[in-house]
């Protein structure tokens, strides 16, 4: 699914759309009234497809983390939606011995603090072993794993990466060209309200909201079957 098409693209479209005169790649930075209004309401209306399904294919990145002897917590991307069911130690087979891939479960902060901590406080690098859990701390910008890590294992996690806002006229859109009609729909809907045009608006705002959902069920993958996501707690792990 490419994406081509630019901030002014999309602005120039729109511009057509409520009957406006198109900018410029010269006069595109410099614009006022209007036109940096229709600006901000392609940004809006790309915040809001991103924000009421987060999920999509296109903001879909993986990360990889090699882990440092005797180190609990690690950064996380900034500004994304971690998938943290993702989270697993990668096949090493040039390790000794060779290491097998193997999910991390994911466990409450909470649990962690009250049944984990005290176990990994008192293990370092040379104590320590593979892990097998993952929790979010307070600090949503990083992870941390359990027990403690005794090798450089290497663990990967998957995220929904939320797009940058759009500044200059050729930078790109990150919703696939095949439903950037989407995007004119919702920017159109703003403007209308703006101008007081209720119906013009009633309308758009209808057609947006039901193209949205449509792109949402093509590209959004829905689970075959329904999976408990209640946090899991080994036995071992009680006392």
């Amino acid at each position: 699914m490419a994406s081509t098409t630019t901030f002014l693209d999309l602005t120039n479209r729109t511009l057509r759309r409520i009957n406006e005169v198109e900018l410029t790649r010269s006069n595109f930075a410099s614009a006022v009234g209007i036109h940096a209004y229709v600006k901000d309401c392609v940004n809006n209306t790309v915040r809001d497809i991103v924000v009421n399904y987060s999920q999509w294919p296109f903001l879909w990145r993986s990360a990889t983390q090699v882990l440092t002897p005797g180190v609990q917590s690690y950064p996380l991307p900034s500004n994304v939606s971690v998938d943290w069911d993702s989270f697993s130690v990668e096949r090493d087979d040039a390790m000794s011995p060779p290491v097998s891939e193997s999910p991390l479960t994911p466990v409450d902060y909470d649990f962690w603090l009250q049944r984990l901590r005290s176990n990994d406080m008192q293990r370092d690098a040379s104590t320590g072993s593979i892990p097998i859990a993952v929790t979010r701390p307070q600090d949503e910008n990083e992870f941390i794993v359990s027990p403690v890590p005794d090798r450089a294992y290497a663990v990967r996690f998957e995220y929904w990466a939320n797009p940058a806002e759009l500044v200059d006229a050729a930078d790109v859109c990150v919703v696939p060209d095949e439903y950037v009609h989407i995007i004119i729909e919702g920017a159109a809907a703003e403007v209308y309200l703006f101008r007081e045009n209720i119906e013009s608006h009633g309308i758009s705002s209808k057609r947006y909201d039901e193209k949205l959902k449509d792109m949402a069920r093509s590209e959004i993958r829905v689970p075959d079957r329904i999976r408990d996501t209640r946090i899991v707690q080994p036995g071992y792990w009680r006392r």
